[in-house]
């Protein structure tokens, strides 16, 4: 019985004291304890996500088609195929433009129509004799009946200075049931500047806009 009673002393002056009370207690608001075993405390493995597969970096890649990629601020690629991709959806349309399309004695083809930015509208209306960068004309070109679209002559002002021509960026696709055949792609095509070069600063369509 004594013994009991010393035992029973002996319990209670331990729990009493310091030592016995230094129980850890978890900051409010902290997650699960790490484990060593790689998994946290739900079973899951530490590098899987709560769905069970990895989480898959953003690629930084843009889908969106409708977005022209980044041409040093110029307002259409400068490139053979994403500008056909471009003139196809018709983003220029509501672009200043001539009233219909008209016969031409253009090389091209039998009618256009032109097309002008706010850019090259500016500039024309200023009468300046030379287009700044990012000046651009888009010809859409039709068969004689002038409703069949035939393609586009586009001419772009990649540089602020034309440098004969070679400031300028053309391009020229005739397009069909049969495929597309382009016949200029690149700045200072002979071809074109030869013909262009009469106009001001290369732009040969009699402005304003008829």
């Amino acid at each position: 019985m004594l013994r009991w009673l010393i035992a029973v002393v002996l319990v209670g002056l331990w729990l009493s004291s310091p030592i016995a009370c230094r129980l850890y207690v978890p900051p409010e608001g902290s997650g699960p304890e790490p484990t060593t075993s790689g998994e946290s405390s739900t079973g899951e493995s530490a590098t899987e996500s709560s769905s069970g597969s990895e989480p898959v970096a953003d690629s930084g890649t843009n889908t969106t088609t409708d977005i022209v990629p980044d041409n040093g601020g110029i307002e259409v690629p400068t490139s053979a195929t994403a500008l056909l991709e471009y003139l196809k959806k018709g983003s220029y349309l509501s672009w200043r433009r001539e009233s219909a399309p008209h016969q031409t004695q253009g090389p091209h083809k039998s009618g256009s129509l032109v097309f002008i930015n706010d850019i090259l509208l500016a500039s024309l209306e200023a009468n300046n004799t030379s287009h700044p960068k990012g000046s651009i004309a888009i010809k859409e070109l039709y068969e004689p009946d002038l409703q069949t679209k035939a393609g586009w002559a586009v001419m772009v002002k990649t540089e602020d200075a034309s440098l004969s021509g070679k400031g300028w960026y053309w391009f020229e696709v005739f397009s069909s049931a049969r495929g597309d055949q382009f016949i200029a792609d690149g700045n200072g095509v002979a071809l074109c500047t030869g013909c262009h070069q009469p106009g001001k600063d290369y732009f040969l369509t009699k402005f304003p806009l008829q």
